[in-house]
């Protein structure tokens, strides 16, 4: 099927044979469509807009997946009303080996590798505090995420596909008090726009807010993806600050 070919770390022999070409791309990431060698599973690789990006986001997103789904766990075990399962994927580090004329990539380029998911992919919540209606599941795993974490963290950027039993997803952010979490983690203010627009179900009963209100939205969080986008393409060694502004836990 494909003509390049990844290496997984830390997985001994086994490859993936991956297309020449993206079939979908957004700022930071390409992907393309893989089959493992041996097993014949459907894979997605995905390659980033450079090395720096690579050796500066790949761990991070590796992470955020993690903690995305360890956080995923708690929320599905806690069984709330008119809730429905979330499952996160989990992407492998992997190298890439071999590659043909047009696909953009070297050898020796880091990729992650993950399951394809299968279905209509969507974008239920953004990280600008957007999101698509009738996914309450989501939203109020989003507000229970704040909740959990005492205003520290926000799990957003919930995109997938919507399965008989809940959601498979891919490809979250974080949006974090410090900043931490790359490009994409738009701090308190993302926390903000997203309860700008929250309206909480029964599944967010007991959970709690931001005190003090809500002075952040979505204008104010495309503004800063804006310009952190301009200074990345200015200069791909460039090291995008947290945004400032305060957010208390109530």
């Amino acid at each position: 099927m494909g003509t390049n070919l990844c290496k997984v770390d830390q997985a001994r022999d086994l490859c993936v044979d991956f297309e020449r070409t993206s079939f979908a791309r957004g700022e930071y990431k390409r992907a393309f469509r893989g089959v493992e060698r041996g097993s014949e599973d459907r894979v997605v690789v995905k390659a980033y807009a450079d090395r720096w990006r690579a050796a500066q986001d790949l761990d991070v997103d590796v992470r955020m997946h993690k903690e995305a789904h360890a956080l995923a766990v708690k929320f599905n075990a806690l069984k709330l009303p008119a809730t429905r399962e979330i499952v996160f994927v989990e992407p492998r580090r992997a190298h890439v080996v071999i590659t043909r004329p047009c696909s953009g990539l070297a050898p020796g380029d880091r990729v992650t590798v993950e399951p394809e998911l299968v279905g209509h992919y969507q974008k239920f919540l953004s990280n600008n505090g957007t999101f698509a209606r009738g996914h309450s599941s989501l939203t109020a795993f989003a507000h229970w995420t704040f909740h959990h974490t005492k205003g520290a963290k926000m799990v957003v950027d919930l995109q997938g596909v919507k399965t008989k039993d809940g959601y498979v997803l891919t490809d979250p952010a974080i949006h974090s008090r410090d900043g931490r979490y790359g490009d994409l983690d738009l701090s308190t203010i993302g926390m903000q726009a997203f309860f700008a627009n929250h309206k909480c179900t029964h599944a967010c009963r007991g959970l709690r807010r931001p005190s003090g209100g809500v002075k952040s939205g979505v204008d104010d969080c495309e503004k800063i993806m804006r310009d952190r986008l301009v200074r990345a393409k200015s200069s791909s060694r460039i090291v995008m600050p947290a945004p400032s502004g305060a957010l208390r836990y109530q």
